[in-house]
Order: C-alpha cells, then sequence, then structure tokens
C-alpha cells in the first residue's frame, strides 16, 4: 500500500505541474489568439506564481485546521476547474484571473502532500520517497511541452486544457478498487 501511496502522489504531484507548464508551448498562439504582447503573455506565469506563492504561505495554516488531506482534494479540484474554464477563456483578464486560480489551487499541495509523505513512510525511507516525489516535475517539463506539441496536429489549443482533468479523473476511475477514502 505504501508503493501504491508513493505512486498517487507522485501522479498528483505531475498533474500539478502539469498544469502550470502545459502553458509554455501554447503561449504563441495564446499572443495571437488573445492579440497580447509577449510582457503580456509572460505576465501569465506572475499570475501562477502569486497564487501558488500565496497559497504555500497559507497551506500550513489550512492544513492545520483542516487536515492534510482535504486541502490537497480542495486544490486538485479548483486546478481541475480552473483549466476546463481556461477552455473558455477569450480575454485576458479572463485567463490571468484563471491562472491565478490554477496557481492557488496547485500551491497548496507541497505543504500537505509532504507531511503525509513522511507520516506514511518510516524515518530512514524519507530521503528515498521524498526523492521519487520530486522525479515528476523533471519529467513533466520534458514531457508535458513534447506532448502539447503533439496533441497540437490533432487537437485545438483550447482542447489541450481539458486532457489533464480528464487523464486525472480516469487515472482515479481506474483505481476505484482503492480505498481513497484513507487517503481524502
Amino acid at each position: 500500500m505504501q508503493v501504491f501511496f508513493l505512486l498517487l502522489f507522485w501522479g498528483l504531484w505531475l498533474f500539478n505541474f502539469s498544469s502550470r507548464i502545459v502553458i509554455s508551448p501554447l503561449l504563441p498562439i495564446i499572443e495571437d489568439e488573445l492579440a497580447i504582447s509577449h510582457a503580456r503573455a509572460g505576465s501569465l506565469f506572475f499570475l501562477f506564481s502569486i497564487g501558488y506563492t500565496s497559497m504555500l504561505l497559507l497551506g500550513g495554516l489550512i492544513s492545520a485546521r483542516i487536515g492534510h488531506k482535504r486541502p490537497i482534494l480542495l486544490g486538485y479540484l479548483i486546478m481541475a476547474g480552473s483549466l476546463v474554464c481556461l477552455r473558455y477563456a477569450q480575454t485576458y483578464p479572463s485567463f490571468g484571473t484563471i491562472c491565478f486560480f490554477i496557481g492557488l489551487g496547485s500551491g497548496i499541495y507541497m505543504p500537505c502532500a509532504v507531511p503525509l509523505i513522511t507520516s506514511t513512510f518510516r524515518r530512514d525511507n524519507w530521503g528515498k520517497a521524498l526523492a521519487f516525489h520530486e522525479t515528476a516535475p523533471s519529467l513533466a517539463s520534458v514531457s508535458i511541452p513534447i506532448l502539447t506539441v503533439f496533441a497540437l496536429r490533432f487537437l485545438h489549443w483550447r482542447d489541450v486544457f481539458v486532457i489533464l482533468p480528464g487523464a486525472l479523473t480516469h487515472i482515479l476511475q481506474l483505481n476505484k478498487g482503492f480505498p481513497f477514502h484513507l487517503i481524502f
């Protein structure tokens, strides 16, 4: 069960990081579609970062009040919903606001996931568990831009935003036999 737990959290961290990095290869298209400058397009990452950082700072306070599991689930619901909404954003202000919410949803993960991982594994295995967990952002940094560019051959660029929440939902449905109530 510990291995599955670690794989589940690795997948959640992969989704978390992917939700912020998927926009990178789409920026030239977004600039053209929304008729914005490079600076405005780049500011979308600033909005991600504001949401992410503010939730990192508040994550400890939130998890102290309601536990570590519920904020992770809430964060993923916010991210998945925001990614779906991003598909329908037509203006820079709406795009920016949704990017901020994606940052909020993704920022709650780390302050809650690390205590859960360290409470699940013995102290002498913390380094291995956390090191494996931290491979997810590296994989996302390399694979998501490549997969996004490949997906653009078959899909409209806005449809790419729906793939990540759809994949997460599908993965969670495949594991119906696992007692998620133990985690969330």
